[in-house]
């Protein structure tokens, strides 16, 4: 905020590029921190709002397995006799779908405190810009009146010195 105030003060102290009011907001707003810290909480206000909504989504998970064997494996039983089995592999897959019937009100609290969540994080934005917007109109209008300022204690000296001229004339007249 500090930044912003001192870039438009000394953009428009030096005269080099005359910034509106509106620039200089417009400015403070593309640059800011903190604006920019409440857009990100914004996004992350919003995925957390999807990841809630998919709490509704069934599950699906799948496992697949499969296993060669040679086709002439030796086996051995107790009596240490040698056997040979004839496979052709081994194979086995399944899927399980999970939907959630009633969770004790867990997935219908979790999405209502996530759309508070976003809500609250839209005002946050809100008012941050708010701030921003204020805090640079005050710095703006600050400038304008030292400006002011500085042209009426120009305008001072110049009469005093007038004044002074004046007074040294009618001195030497004497």
């Amino acid at each position: 905020m500090l930044f912003l105030t001192s870039c438009c003060i000394g953009v428009m102290a030096s005269d080099s590029i005359p910034l509106t009011l509106q620039q200089c907001k417009d400015r403070a707003v593309l640059y800011n921190e903190d604006l920019r810290s409440a857009d990100i909480d914004l996004q992350i206000a919003r995925q957390d709002r999807k990841i809630a909504l998919s709490q509704y989504i069934p599950k699906i998970n799948g496992l697949a397995m499969g296993v060669m064997l040679p086709t002439d494996f030796p086996i051995i039983d107790e009596n240490y006799l040698q056997m040979s089995l004839k496979t052709h592999g081994m194979y086995m897959a399944g899927f399980m779908l999970v939907m959630p019937l009633y969770a004790g009100g867990r997935i219908v609290n979790g999405t209502r405190m996530a759309k508070g969540g976003v809500e609250c994080m839209e005002l946050m934005q809100k008012k941050t810009k708010a701030e921003v917007e204020y805090n640079v109109e005050n710095a703006f209008w600050s400038l304008v009146a030292v400006r002011t300022k500085k042209q009426m204690v120009e305008q001072y000296i110049a009469l005093m010195d007038t004044i002074e001229n004046q007074v040294n004339i009618a001195y030497e007249t004497e």
